[in-house]
């Protein structure tokens, strides 16, 4: 019937904190641009974004 809001992680940072790099300066949420943006010692999404890549093999590389 209905469905629910898939989760979306956030990575809470302190305010003066410089370990992310690169955050769109929109106005769009206070929220979402915070989204898709990571801290640069965030280990865990490091380890999620390198095994993505080995899951996401083209077939031309394995044959």
């Amino acid at each position: 019937m209905f469905k629910l809001n898939k989760h979306r992680r956030f990575n809470y940072t302190p305010r003066y904190f410089k370990g992310k790099e690169g955050i769109p300066t929109s106005f769009e949420s206070k929220f979402s641009k915070y989204r898709d943006t990571y801290n640069s010692i965030d280990i865990g999404q490091k380890w999620k974004d390198e095994r993505h890549k080995m899951r996401n093999r083209k077939i031309e590389e394995l044959i």
